[in-house]
């Protein structure tokens, strides 16, 4: 291990809220050489106190050199000139804040983990030229998805207020333009300082943490020490700040979440805002956000033995029904396990494992599924919430009663705890 030096160098994490920024906070503050505190806000604190020397210089200057911009919505991305008195005032607070901080444990860089740090980044290394800037992303569905669920009782958290309140009765496109405020930001700033920049997606993280990890390292040119995915958990402190209050009740790092965006309906996403959106995507490697993506499979799988083996036997038997609506085929499939896949078509009362030509995909994950096709929830709390989704084959095919079809589609199928066994009901034999 380095020496610490007196003055620690300057390290970012920026990114979205519900993107890992608190994972990789508490990772690299576990790390021996690197010491990361929860949301202190020195990003901000730097662009305030650029502000105020900026007011205050100006006040002695009749022709300042740019009097409008002080006040400007856009005034954190305003680097005023100031006198070396001042930039040297600047930079000796922010320093002894994060000397205090790594100072205790011997550390000689200090990691900012601050939501808000996009707009004050010029500031920021106006004042600290040789930071490094580390951008973590995540796939926007997917923060969307962790946004909702961890605002159940009103959006005054995370950023997201001013958003929700621009569009209040859509929450889908609020988080989504707030996702692509920061990311395109976090964006901007790494093609202009490549170099200063490394950028790191969740999914790749969780997917295997050694290899982003050690990649992570390698820019901030500290060991490749993996213990930090230990200690990061031993070590972490919920009371510390603000950040992830998941990560309390977390021991290891796993990739359960990813996906959990397939629930959210791509249909409330404006064009206008999902083409913007998928040209970030495409930047960033993830799928483009198409029609059909709600019924898109996961990326892992994640289905238990026992939900598959209950879907299954849930699949085997399809009794007949009276049918009355004008689709021929459906297909079932589980978004979190590919073999987990049916078409059903009810007039014939027949089911066939596997893929198929349908008009209408009944999607979800194999447990949510085994609450529909059992009746053990009820249908309208499945579909309202996201985790039922059925997508039409054909965008143009004309719209019928969808909850009139899926319970008569439902109706069709017997709860495991009232048929026994396929070869016991009575019934017509699904196709293996």
């Amino acid at each position: 291990m380095r020496t610490t030096r007196s003055e620690p160098e300057l390290a970012l994490i920026v990114g979205a809220a519900r993107s890992g920024t608190t994972l990789l906070r508490s990772l690299l503050d576990a790390h021996p050489e690197i010491g990361c505190p929860a949301e202190a806000g020195l990003p901000a604190l730097i662009g305030h106190a650029r502000r105020v020397w900026a007011t205050v210089c100006a006040s002695d200057d009749p022709t300042p050199a740019d009097p409008l911009g002080i006040g400007s919505p856009d005034a954190a991305q305003v680097v005023v000139p100031l006198p070396e008195d001042a930039e040297r005032e600047i930079r000796r607070s922010a320093t002894a804040m994060m000397t205090y901080y790594c100072q205790r444990d011997r550390k000689r860089i200090y990691c900012d983990k601050s939501l808000d740090t996009g707009p004050y980044l010029p500031a920021v290394f106006h004042s600290f030229p040789n930071a490094k800037c580390i951008i973590i992303v995540r796939h926007v569905m997917d923060t969307i998805a962790s946004g909702l669920e961890a605002t159940p009782w009103g959006f005054n958290a995370f950023g997201y207020t001013p958003f929700v309140h621009a569009s209040p009765d859509n929450t889908v496109m609020a988080l989504a333009r707030y996702w692509e405020m920061h990311v395109s930001t976090a964006l901007k700033w790494q093609e202009s300082h490549p170099v200063a920049c490394h950028c790191i997606r969740y999914e790749d993280l969780v997917a295997d943490p050694p290899s982003a990890l050690s990649t992570l390292f390698e820019f901030l040119d500290v060991e490749n020490d993996m213990s930090v995915l230990v200690r990061g958990f031993t070590k972490h402190n919920p009371l510390s700040g603000p950040g992830d209050y998941k990560l309390a009740f977390t021991r290891a790092i796993n990739s359960e979440s990813v996906g959990r965006g397939k629930q959210v309906p791509v249909t409330m996403i404006p064009p206008s805002l999902l083409a913007r959106l998928n040209e970030l995507l495409e930047s960033l490697a993830y799928p483009s956000l198409t029609a059909s993506w709600n019924a898109e499979p996961k990326p892992f799988k994640f289905a238990a033995d026992s939900t598959r083996r209950e879907l299954e036997h849930i699949m085997s038997f399809m009794r007949d029904g009276d049918w009355r609506f004008d689709v021929e085929s459906i297909a079932i499939l589980a978004d979190d396990d590919l073999d987990l896949r049916w078409v059903v078509e009810p007039g014939t009362s027949t089911v066939s494992r596997g893929d198929g030509e349908v008009d209408v995909v009944i999607t979800g994950t194999a447990e949510d599924l085994v609450q529909l096709m059992s009746g053990a929830e009820n249908l309208g709390v499945l579909m309202r919430s996201g985790r039922i989704r059925c997508v039409y084959a054909d965008t143009d095919q004309p719209r019928f009663d969808l909850p009139g079809m899926m319970a008569s589609l439902v109706a069709c199928f017997r709860a495991p705890s009232a048929r026994g066994t396929p070869d016991d009901a009575e019934g017509v034999q699904s196709h293996a």
